[in-house]
């Protein structure tokens, strides 16, 4: 999947987006519909940076689309990813400009003081667990945008805590994930280099973070997290 836009292109999409998601417009109001839908508060769609390419734009593949821009821990923009509310869109659900997903972490920008302060990191697979998660007030969240976390991911959270809790989905792609991700820190030898904790936080009765809130809510789930790290 080729990377359609240049820096500068993509710096100028994601102002006017964030602007234009907060006009007055049936295709704004759908959007933020949708985002109230999913329980994404209006500080975390600023924080995110959460946008709206208008139809009006002509804009190939993203006009009409959600924009969730992703950044590196400094704040630059990576890439472009997009999401369809439309179901009756020709477009595909998802699309994204390429980037080396294994290198990048969703949400980093805005979590890594968060992170920092309470020396723990929640991570998750989706982007909108992540979104989620923050407006529930668990603004030390990020998402690994998939399934897998990559040594490349993990090197980069552990740059801000040591102590990370899993909170993967509980279908048997994330079983598989948990499982391939502590065995590439035994292949790797990490966990010997420093006195990082890794717990796993179990999500039974929900298939992801973003269903257990909607099922059980945001003190249910602070109880269970703190349950998890002070489990030997």
């Amino acid at each position: 999947m080729p990377q359609f836009f240049s820096d500068y292109e993509r710096d100028e999409i994601v102002k006017l987006s964030s602007l234009t998601l907060w006009e007055e417009s049936e295709e704004s109001e759908k959007i933020l519909a949708y985002l109230r839908f999913r329980n994404i508060d209006k500080d975390t769609i600023k924080k995110f940076k959460l946008g709206l390419c208008p139809s009006r734009s002509g804009m190939r593949w993203i006009s009409g689309r959600l924009i969730m821009p992703l950044f590196d821990t400094w704040g630059k923009c990576i890439a472009l990813t997009t999401r369809s509310i439309d179901p009756d869109s020709s477009n595909r659900g998802h699309w994204h400009e390429s980037f080396e997903k294994k290198c990048e972490v969703f949400g980093i920008n805005v979590a890594c003081e968060e992170i920092l302060e309470k020396k723990y990191c929640i991570v998750c697979e989706g982007q909108f667990d992540c979104m989620r998660m923050h407006s529930c007030g668990f603004r030390n969240t990020v998402s690994v945008l998939g399934s897998k976390m990559s040594m490349e991911q993990f090197s980069l959270i552990v740059r801000w805590c040591d102590e990370i809790v899993l909170a993967f989905d509980s279908d048997d792609a994330g079983n598989i994930a948990r499982k391939d991700f502590f065995n590439m820190l035994k292949t790797k030898s990490m966990t010997g280099t420093r006195s990082i904790k890794i717990k796993n936080l179990y999500l039974d009765g929900a298939k992801d973070p973003d269903e257990w809130l909607s099922l059980f809510g945001c003190e249910s789930m602070a109880t269970r997290i703190e349950s998890v790290r002070n489990r030997k």
